[in-house]
């Protein structure tokens, strides 16, 4: 039976029901009886604690030293005390962690294919239009990260007219009906068209759940939803990368993709259990929703092309993205997405070993990235943290002149996680305090740096494909990496402090 501690002494004679198995009903005895004695020693300290407030209220004694801890006793008390039914339920829609489990599950289901997706599209490698191999490999991961990107204006669109949940569960519906139809493609170019599909519902899910908790939070505690964000988002990545390699080596690719599809749709069940969403909610509240009024919010959404030349134009917003925002997606897209698992592969190394080793990037941003952050915060300015990390992003692939074994791939992996918690985080602090941002206004601003930002999300496979075909896996990583330096030392030299009124605490 369900019984609350705050209830009548007599109910405890109330038992669990028993097994008929010795070794388990022996456990339940003890442990009927410790539940009995935690009970009465619960009661005794509640009836003496509210002796003591009725105390305090007749001899009307207001002491903040007594106040405070006395409400923090009471607020203990009140989670462990049965709520009489006539009470009303609490308004639970403004809180953060609500979409937490479905978003982890989403992003588990797509992280499934992340150890194996390149592995994948070389056994169903068709020639393609007189290209490389190598080239034509890495096109579906440029497909899915550019529909990814494409999408993020029609996520916005969906959740502005129709709400988080809805939006939420249309992106996951079309990523399962993406997913599944990769399981089911037979050629390259049937894959590039499926995780394009896939990659649209991916950024429709990632725009509406990063709105969803901006909109359930304050200026004070927009960190911690963000922290939420990221902590479900990196976790989902972690497990599903790992779990992904494993099953593979096992039952074969094509299964996890069918696999991943039926999680993507749990996580809508998800949604809809835990996530209240009050009528109207969205970017902009209020009007019922209609198809020309997504249109119109999509339009409102794009960046104009005004925006771009005038950001672009900026000496230091140009020296933000073209030196360390998109080296730094070059790096990781290019190397733990797409070249890891190929380089791993050649090495010797087993699917479920593979996944192993590439989970160690999501490691390194769940156990570092928000310390990282704050400690950035506190200390110094945000240029120093984005040179050195975009410095350790290079330094984390140059050994690859030198070293050509599996431990390397691996240490590869995790010191490029360790740079990215220094340079991440700081690169969209700065790009929100840019002066030139500021001008056209915050969000679009921001809109153009992440378009500019995946940029080298989308180039990445083709570009480090081309130079794999040339030069090989091991050479390709380490001119990689001596281009990500050469980059920080130009951002370095390029990138001027700007006087700034006024600051946005934007983590993304």
């Amino acid at each position: 039976a369900d019984i609350s501690l705050a209830k009548n002494p007599e109910q405890t004679g109330l038992s669990i029901r028993r097994t008929g198995i010795d070794f388990l009903d022996n456990g339940l005895d003890r442990f009927d009886r410790q539940r009995y004695l935690f009970r009465v020693e619960w009661l005794r300290f509640n009836d003496l604690f509210l002796s003591f407030t009725r105390a305090l209220k007749y001899n009307k004694l207001r002491d903040p030293a007594i106040e405070e801890p006395v409400g923090g006793i009471k607020s203990i008390i009140s989670r462990f005390t049965s709520e009489s039914k006539e009470k009303p339920r609490p308004d639970i829609m403004d809180s953060p962690v609500l979409i937490r489990p479905a978003l982890f599950l989403f992003v588990f289901a797509e992280a499934l294919s992340i150890s194996f997706l390149p592995l994948y599209a070389g056994e169903i490698y068709r020639p393609l239009w007189n290209l490389s191999r190598e080239v034509v490999i890495g096109f579906p991961i440029s497909a899915f990260m550019l529909f990814t990107a494409l999408s993020f204006p029609v996520g916005g669109a969906l959740a502005d007219t129709f709400g988080f949940r809805k939006a939420f569960s249309i992106g996951a519906t079309i990523t399962a009906a993406g997913l599944v139809l990769t399981g089911t493609a037979n050629d390259i170019l049937a894959l590039i068209i499926y995780r394009s599909i896939a990659g649209t519902g991916f950024g429709i899910v990632f725009i509406a759940a990063q709105g969803y908790i901006i909109s359930a939070t304050s200026v004070s505690n927009r960190a911690e939803g963000m922290a939420i964000f990221l902590s479900a988002f990196y976790g989902g990545t972690l497990c599903g990368s790992a779990m992904g390699g494993m099953v593979a080596e096992r039952l074969g690719f094509r299964i996890l993709f069918y696999s991943g599809a039926a999680i993507a749709l749990v996580s809508v069940l998800f949604i809809y259990l835990f996530m209240i969403e009050k009528p109207g909610s969205g970017f902009n509240a209020g009007g019922k929703p209609e198809t020309g009024r997504v249109f119109r919010r999509l339009i409102s959404l794009l960046p104009s092309p005004g925006d771009f030349a005038k950001l672009l134009s900026n000496r230091n917003f140009a020296a933000l993205t073209l030196c360390q925002s998109i080296p730094n997606k070059i790096c990781l897209i290019g190397f733990v997405y797409y070249l890891a698992p190929l380089f791993l592969k050649s090495l010797g190394s087993g699917q479920s070993d593979i996944g192993r080793y590439i989970m160690g990037y999501s490691l390194m941003m769940i156990l570092f990235s928000q310390a990282v952050s704050k400690w950035s915060d506190r200390h110094f300015t945000a240029k120093h943290y984005i040179f050195w990390g975009g410095v350790l992003s290079g330094l984390s692939l140059v050994p690859f002149f030198f070293f050509t074994n599996t431990w390397m791939v691996a240490a590869g992996i995790i010191m490029l996680g360790l740079s990215h918690t220094v340079s991440v985080s700081n690169q969209a602090k700065m790009a929100s305090q840019l002066n030139a941002v500021k001008e056209i206004g915050i969000g679009p601003g921001l809109g153009v740096y992440r378009q500019m930002e995946r940029l080298g999300n989308v180039i990445a496979p083709v570009l480090l494909g081309v130079m794999s075909s040339m030069f090989g896996y091991s050479k390709t990583l380490a001119i990689t990496g001596i281009f990500t330096i050469l980059a920080g030392i130009i951002f370095q030299i390029v990138y001027r402090e700007e006087s700034s009124a006024a600051t946005v605490d934007l983590k993304i």
